[in-house]
């Protein structure tokens, strides 16, 4: 695990907002949308990001959706092509597909077969890690379609299990500190 202790959170004052119930009852949502408002935010988040990966990574994948802004803008800055991870059903074609259990119910990911080549070096995105669900069916794509090595991004929000593991390296930047908060 890459732990990125960043200088610079102090300037992110109110980027987190927090929703009580929702989706559903009894989930604590975490908003990030406020970071992507802000051109000096998302300059720093992509440009940290990007020049961390540098001459690292061949390719860039965002998981749905929150993960589609961040990836997309880290693979434009990096001039590399993006892949999508989309929830299951929102593609067309032969597809891998990975199932995984969230706060409040299990989803599936999915992303088109045909999108990387063996042994390709991806950088994984996404905003948050809530209960890292997410990720770990990331990861389980990212076997299927033989990629190695495998890193993966987010904005930590120092929530992070001490026991977390993934079959990559996992990159912290931490931007934005909830240590308490939650």
């Amino acid at each position: 695990m890459i732990y990125l202790e960043n200088s610079r959170k102090h300037l992110f004052p109110g980027m987190v907002r927090y929703y009580d119930d929702f989706p559903i009852k009894g989930i604590r949502f975490v908003d990030i949308t406020p970071l992507f408002m802000s051109k000096l935010s998302m300059e720093i988040v992509v440009n940290n990001v990007a020049d961390f990966f540098k001459d690292k990574v061949s390719m860039v994948a965002g998981i749905e959706a929150r993960g589609f802004i961040l990836g997309s803008a880290i693979a434009s800055k990096m001039g590399l092509g993006f892949i999508p991870i989309r929830k299951k059903g929102k593609m067309p074609g032969e597809l891998y597909t990975a199932s995984f259990t969230k706060e409040y119910g299990k989803d599936e990911v999915e992303m088109k077969k045909d999108a990387l080549v063996e042994g390709t070096h991806v950088l994984v995105v996404d905003d948050i890690l809530a209960t890292g669900g997410t990720f770990k069916a990331a990861a389980q794509l990212m076997d299927m379609a033989k990629c190695k090595p495998v890193y993966y991004s987010f904005i930590n929000l120092n929530l992070i299990p001490d026991d977390y593991t993934l079959n990559g390296e996992l990159y912290v930047d931490f931007l934005i500190d909830m240590k308490g908060k939650e």
